[in-house]
């Protein structure tokens, strides 16, 4: 069953489910300072239970600001460290495409797998 880190308004979920060897988190709703510590208790979460690497999904994600930004960037030195790959995929909104592209990290968080 995938673990679910949801605010009590449910404004903000994190759902984590194995594929494979990979961990996915598929994100919802608004990341910022209030929802920013779900987001890393989820990551945390997903770099315990996988072998391979971690796919967060930003499909459903309607902000980002620099707090998410924080925790993406944690969670992907976590994983490096410890030899996980990682990366976001489905930014759909241009406001967190912009905060990626405008900051440099949108290469450092890209999905590398497509390339491999």
């Amino acid at each position: 069953m995938p673990a679910v880190a949801v605010r009590p308004d449910e404004e903000f979920r994190a759902v984590t489910r194995s594929v494979g060897e990979r961990a996915v988190v598929t994100v919802c709703g608004e990341i910022d300072i209030d929802t920013g510590p779900l987001l890393q208790d989820a990551l945390d979460e997903a770099l315990a239970v996988c072998v391979a690497g971690i796919d967060v999904n930003f499909s459903h994600v309607t902000f980002c600001d620099c707090v998410g930004l924080t925790v993406l960037l944690r969670a992907r030195a976590d994983a490096r460290q410890r030899g996980i790959g990682f990366g976001v995929c489905e930014v759909r909104i241009p406001s967190v495409r912009n905060l990626f592209t405008t900051t440099g990290t949108d290469t450092l968080l890209a999905d590398r797998r497509a390339a491999a």
